[in-house]
């Protein structure tokens, strides 16, 4: 792999960032989750918050008619290329609109805690409920770092290194949580290099978690039922350690 290759920050997390990500044992996760909670056969899904396509591609290649949507155009070409069997659009979810009811949609990776404002998050799960067929299924998980913080494992500063096909990368972060609020932020900078050049690309996140108790409460609200709150890395009730929340809501 060459540092001239590394084009923008959406490549640099395709090829040196995402690789090493759970993406088998999460979409495998997924399907027995289908299989566990939902009524109706789920053959069309849909995609929230797509990103590269990691998940839609896998899921695609097991059967499932996937639609993928993400508000990143560059995400969505980067998609487009690695699984031109799914359907990928740009498209943002608090106005997306479909012809097709989908039998199950999910987001991983925190794409629901960006909705920070309570009020965007009613409205973006009152059109995700919209867009799913009766029995079907949403899924989504979320950071949770309230664990961390009881245990004193949240740490403000990170930095994490990785070697990959030739290239270093290294990340610092910085992270804060603000409580009562429900807020984590991190400020990330990457440094790729070859051990010549070097390219830097900084990054910003501000996300919202919500205690169990919380979005049980605000799924109802928008018309879900029979909800489910899971480890997001073991898929089993959730513990005193746990630091993820995977929530399963039928329709």
């Amino acid at each position: 792999m060459r540092i001239e290759n590394i084009t923008d920050f959406e490549i640099l997390e395709d090829l040196l960032i995402y690789p090493d990500l759970p993406t088998q044992q999460q979409t495998q996760a997924l399907i027995q989750i289908f299989d566990n909670f939902c009524s109706i056969p789920i053959n069309d899904v849909l995609d929230i918050g797509c990103g590269y396509g990691r998940h839609s591609k896998t899921l695609t290649e097991q059967g499932f008619r996937v639609t993928g949507i993400d508000i990143s155009k560059r995400a969505i070409e980067i998609a487009k290329l690695k699984s031109p069997d799914s359907i990928y659009l740009v498209n943002d979810i608090r106005t997306f609109e479909s012809d097709v009811a989908f039998d199950a949609a999910y987001a991983h990776n925190s794409t629901m805690a960006y909705f920070t404002d309570e009020t965007d998050f009613y409205s973006v799960l009152s059109n995700i409920h919209g867009l799913i067929r009766t029995g079907g299924l949403f899924v989504f998980d979320y950071f949770y770092p309230i664990n961390l913080l009881k245990q004193d494992k949240y740490e403000t500063k990170l930095h994490q290194t990785k070697k990959q096909n030739g290239l270093t990368l290294d990340k610092f972060s910085e992270h804060d949580i603000d409580v009562k609020n429900q807020i984590h932020r991190e400020k990330s900078k990457y440094v790729v290099t070859d051990g010549v050049d070097s390219k830097t690309f900084h990054t910003t996140e501000r996300l919202r978690y919500y205690e169990p108790e919380q979005v049980t409460y605000i799924l109802k609200n928008n018309g879900f039922s029979d909800i489910s709150i899971l480890d997001r890395v073991t898929y089993t009730p959730l513990t005193d350690s746990s630091i993820g929340i995977c929530v399963v809501a039928k329709k």
